[in-house]
């Protein structure tokens, strides 16, 4: 017969001491990902101004705001511009948007900001639903010119009412991707967000010449100071893209 092990009923105050601090760090954590302000949106109910901000974008070639959404045909010189300087000095972002998606050519934009170089981008960030590698994926320079990736498998090819959340937070690391309110891919070694230009904000166009326009159209893009956390994009989700904010 085995002899009996007295276990002990407190734990010692060094150990709780730790895991009370670790207990602390997660939470404050926690919160400052979530301390995120919405700072632009475009709802797209009869133009592309902005309802939060002033920073209002220009609908230029065949882009048109129709049942609240602008509709992007995939021709070049049809894209909506938008403000330089949109995230400046920013911390932490997210970018959340609603989008349907036709068939759409390799390396196409729902966003691209930057800076440019003749007819190729640089210092850029942008979430590309087509790559030339049987990818779709957020895009960052961390630092210029090495690129942090996160990429999923497949495109989004014909997706519509698709919601998706691009979440960059170098305070943390971390650098996801959220689809209809789920974590799709992240990853922990986001640096800093000092290699983005904000010279040039495209929706639908790529800061480089050669890339294809966007074929689709977009409900609503929202810009926030700050990283959203899981349970707040699973909320936005929900409510979808027409809830009153502010």
């Amino acid at each position: 017969m085995l002899p009996m092990i007295s276990r002990p009923n407190h734990i010692p105050g060094s150990v709780a001491a730790a895991l009370k601090f670790a207990v602390m760090f997660v939470a404050l954590n926690a919160m400052a990902q979530s301390a995120a302000t919405l700072t632009h949106r475009y709802s797209f109910s009869s133009d592309a101004n902005d309802a939060v901000g002033t920073a209002h974008g220009t609908l230029l070639g065949s882009a048109k705001v129709s049942d609240g959404q602008v509709h992007l045909n995939g021709t070049r010189g049809t894209f909506v511009n938008l403000p330089g300087g949109l995230i400046a000095g920013y911390p932490a972002v997210t970018f959340e948007f609603w989008a349907s998606f036709g068939t759409n050519r390799n390396w196409v934009r729902v966003f691209d900001q930057g800076s440019t170089n003749g007819n190729n981008g640089q210092y850029d960030l942008y979430f590309c639903p087509r790559s030339g590698s049987r990818d779709f994926r957020l895009t960052v320079m961390d630092p210029q010119p090495s690129e942090r990736i996160v990429k999923l498998p497949g495109n989004l090819d014909n997706q519509t009412n698709l919601h998706v959340a691009c979440v960059l937070d170098p305070s943390s690391g971390f650098m996801g991707v959220y689809t209809n309110g789920a974590l799709a891919s992240s990853r922990n070694d986001l640096k800093s967000l000092a290699s983005v230009h904000t010279n040039y904000f495209f929706l639908g166009k790529s800061l480089f010449a050669g890339d294809a326009p966007l074929n689709g159209s977009i409900d609503e893009f929202r810009i926030y100071n700050g990283a959203l956390n899981a349970a707040a994009v699973a909320t936005s989700f929900t409510n979808g893209p027409d809830v009153k904010l502010r």
